[in-house]
This record gives C-alpha cells, structure tokens and sequence, in this order.
C-alpha cells in the first residue's frame, strides 16, 4: 500500500492504517519514521492478532495470528495529521483453490472465535498473576503478622488451582504429560492451528470440540473471577467468620 504525505512523519505524529470489511476494523497498522513524499507499508491480508500470555506453554501460534482475510472488498483508511483518508480494495480468490466463500467465511468465523477465547483467557490469566502478586506483596515487609501470611498462602494456592485451569505454565510443560497435561488456553491454539492449516470449512469434529472447550473455558473464567473477587482473606476466627479481607 502507497501513501503520500506533504512532510516527514515528527516523533510526536501517530500515522495508521486501519482496514475495515464494512464499518468494522479489522486490522490496524502503525506506521513509523513516514518520509516526505511516496510511504509504502503491507497489509498481509490478515486480521489483527493477540499477543500470547508470556510463559504460557504454547507451541504455534494458530490461535493468535489473525486469520486471513476472505476475498471481497475492504476499505483502507490512511489516519494521518488528524485527517482520514480512504480507499477500497479488492482482495481476490487464490485461482489455485476450489475452496467456496461460504467455507471460507465459515472458517474465519470459527478462526475469530477461537482467537476472541483465547484474548479472553490470557486477559483473566495476566489478572490472577497480578493479584498474586499483590498479595505476596503484603508480606514482604518486616514482620508480618502469622494469620496475614497464612492468608496470602491460601490465596496463592486458590490461584493457582484458577490458574491451572485455564492454562499450562510453561516452566511446567514437558516434564510430565500425564501429570501436567495442556490445558484450555493451549488446547484452543492446537485447534487453531489445525483449521487454519487448509482452506476448508471447519469439520463437526472441530465444532464439537470448540464446544467442548469453551465450556471448560467458561468454567475456568468463572472460577478465576470467584477468586478474583475474594482477594484474601484472613483465617477464619470464632464462630467461623471471616475476621477481614486485605486490599
């Protein structure tokens, strides 16, 4: 993609390029030290991707890549010098395939499906780690108080059960397989990886286990919120009660 600018970019100016299929924006493209004259950048006719958790244990990256565009006609719209610009674009078939667009748009579907799950998950999972150290925080100054530091290690261990069940870490994974299985988060991505890796519409089987999955995922989410919610909480005193709960 060409553009023209009047002046070279300053370090202060923030150009994008946003592709749109409709009124939605699938794809955003920052753009950096623009020259005076005629720019070029790319669009690899995929959608916007996710970043994965880090120390997650995934392989591939099937979930997180955007998914290819369909063919049809996308506007491109050059955001520059607080001005728009557009233009469309027509993004043809491969005349090499004799996949149809229903089962192209078919797999996207399923492709943008799986990667908003996993947006979800690793959102959740970067919220556990944070509380966790929060937590562990609380007891790093002098002198903690027993029941304080009892608290904290209940609340870490009730994370990490959170944790576990929606992902694997990667200082984990390898050692056992039996043991310490891929979970939801990695699974997601395996399957990904799978649909994206021919221009054909999801198989039933896929469907199935994509089902499958986000049942368990909206398990996982519900028990990381659970937890999230809670915080920590000191033992319980007398007559069972809860004695305060530390922000």
């Amino acid at each position: 993609m060409n553009f023209y600018l009047k002046r070279a970019q300053g370090k202060k100016d923030k150009i994008k390029i946003e592709v749109l299929s409709g009124k939605s924006v699938i794809r955003t493209i920052g753009v950096s030290d623009a020259v005076e004259g005629v720019n070029r950048t790319w669009w690899d006719l995929r959608y916007d991707g996710i970043d994965k958790v880090p120390r997650a244990a995934v392989e591939g990256f099937g979930g997180f890549t955007g998914p290819l565009a369909v063919p049809g006609t996308y506007t491109i719209r050059l955001v520059a010098a607080g001005a728009a610009t557009t233009r469309s674009v027509d993004v043809l078939p491969d005349p090499r395939a004799s996949t149809s667009l229903s089962d192209l748009r078919a797999q996207l579907a399923f492709l943008l499906r799986i990667r908003d799950d996993e947006s979800r998950i690793g959102a959740r999972i970067l919220k556990l780690r944070a509380a966790r150290l929060k937590a562990d925080k609380s007891i790093s100054g002098p002198n903690p108080s027993a029941a304080t530091v009892s608290a904290v290690r209940a609340y870490d261990q009730s994370i990490d059960a959170a944790l576990n069940a929606l992902y694997q870490p990667a200082d984990l994974a390898g050692e056992d397989d039996i043991r310490d299985p891929i979970h939801v988060y990695e699974k997601l991505n395996s399957l990904a990886g799978f649909v994206s890796g021919v221009d054909v519409a999801p198989r039933s089987a896929d469907i199935e286990e994509l089902n499958t999955l986000e049942t368990q995922m909206r398990a996982g989410l519900a028990k990381a919120d659970e937890v999230l919610s809670a915080g920590v909480r000191q033992n319980a005193g007398a007559g069972g009660r809860t004695r305060r709960r530390l922000e």
